[in-house]
This record gives structure tokens, C-alpha cells and sequence, in this order.
């Protein structure tokens, strides 16, 4: 149901953006569209929040990949988001001066 809302609510944006573009005299909507673009925005955060909870969780990145692919995400995604966490673990895990 969450993917149904967020895939309409970009439509949604899309379809504003469209229409205040490209239609002249409906510049009254264009309060609207970045409404809408904030609340897709404020989505797409909690969205990269969860994904990076689930990696900087996992202790390998095999268990990384299992987690992802458990919550949906295909396979060949969760494998790049997993060589992104190990870049990052080391990043972060780094001794600094």
C-alpha cells in the first residue's frame, strides 16, 4: 500500500509540473506542486533512513545483501547498495588525526 502512495503521489507531481509548465493560466497550482514535492521528498528520506539502517546494522556483506533482498529490493540493487555500505563502513571506521 506505502509503494501504491508514493508511486502516486510522484505521478501526481509529474502530472503538476506537466500542467503548470506547459498550460499557461494554471500558475495558481504551482503552490500545489512543491506541496507535493516536499511530502515526496520527506518519503524518499525515511525511504534511504530505513536502507541505510539495514546496512549499517549487518555485520558482513552477504548478511547485507539477505537483509535487502528480504525487504524487496532486487538483487542486483541490494548487491551495489551492500559494495556502497562496505565503502562506507570503511569510510566511517577509518582513524582520524
Amino acid at each position: 500500500m506505502r509503494k501504491v502512495a508514493l508511486l502516486g503521489l510522484a505521478i501526481a507531481c509529474a502530472v503538476l509540473w506537466v500542467l503548470t509548465t506547459f498550460i499557461s493560466g494554471l500558475e495558481d497550482l504551482r503552490w500545489l506542486r512543491y506541496t507535493l514535492m516536499a511530502i515526496l521528498g520527506i518519503f524518499e528520506i525515511g525511504i534511504i533512513v530505513g536502507i541505510y539502517r539495514v546496512i549499517f546494522s549487518a555485520k558482513s556483506d552477504e548478511e547485507t545483501k539477505q537483509r535487502l533482498a528480504a525487504q524487496g529490493l532486487p538483487k542486483p540493487l541490494a548487491k551495489l547498495v551492500a559494495w556502497e555500505a562496505v565503502f562506507w563502513r570503511r569510510v566511517l571506521r577509518r582513524p582520524r588525526a
